[in-house]
């Protein structure tokens, strides 16, 4: 019974699965979308930047474009990664439910074929002695048909449990091969994880540096270029009015 019960759920999720789309897919499509645009920014940004005047403001906007389409493609893979780790995992914890139901059920398939040949055995005893007596009463014939049929029945459902068994151990075995490459896929993508935050960290450093290169260079070319001024706060104002009062009463 669990051993149809388990092939009726295996049956059913290969079903679903064939109906419902990837849920992988549109992540995978996002990601793929992002590094393409990201690849389009990186390999041309310095050709660009060739032919703007180091103190063009498209030098520094060319640049934090770059950096958001590089944030939005390493975005986009870390989740699609995060999607592949917990599909695998809600895989692999449906493997782990399905061999804890096997294991539990290994006992009871055992007693069921125990007691059925303990039922053969008896039945065959009871056959041998009707067989001896039919010799002596013919009238003992047709049990002995009656008993022939019981014991086929018997023979035949102890050869269906040890079939049921060895399905079973088949099905374990499945099992947990299913567990151990879905161990080592989550291993995988648990790598893939960390470098693409390390990935994400060298990024941002080297768009930082970057963009401060090209604020040193616009100070080299135009050193005479003033700094923008500080804006002036409501604290300044009030202090350069008194100090304006103060000023006006020492001439009067």
């Amino acid at each position: 019974m669990r051993l149809g019960a388990i092939w009726m759920f295996a049956s059913a999720m290969t079903a679903l699965q064939a109906q419902t789309a990837d849920p992988l897919a549109p992540l995978a499509e996002k990601a793929e979308k992002a590094s393409t645009e990201w690849a389009a920014q990186a390999t041309t940004l310095e050709t660009r930047l060739t032919h703007l005047l180091p103190c063009d403001a498209a030098v520094r906007a060319s640049i934090g474009q770059a950096k958001t389409a590089s944030d939005a493609r390493l975005a986009a893979l870390t989740d699609y990664w995060l999607g592949a780790l917990a599909q695998s995992k809600t895989l692999t914890e449906s493997a782990q439910v399905l061999l804890g139901q096997e294991s539990a059920g290994t006992a009871e398939w055992r007693t069921d074929q125990a007691d059925l040949a303990q039922e053969v055995a008896a039945i065959e005893g009871m056959m041998a002695d009707l067989r001896e007596s039919a010799s002596l009463r013919p009238a003992l014939g047709e049990a002995q048909k009656t008993l022939d049929g019981i014991a086929a029945t018997a023979r035949a459902m102890a050869a269906r449990t040890t079939e049921r068994e060895s399905g079973a151990a088949a099905i374990s075995t499945d099992l947990r091969a299913l567990l151990e490459a879905g161990q080592v896929e989550q291993t995988v993508i648990d790598a893939e994880l960390k470098s693409l935050a390390a990935e994400g960290a060298r990024w941002n450093l080297y768009y930082a540096a970057r963009d401060q290169r090209a604020q040193t260079e616009c100070t080299i070319t135009n050193p005479t270029t003033p700094a923008p001024r500080p804006a002036r706060t409501t604290a300044t104002k009030s202090a350069a009015k008194k100090k304006k009062k103060r000023v006006n009463a020492a001439d009067q």
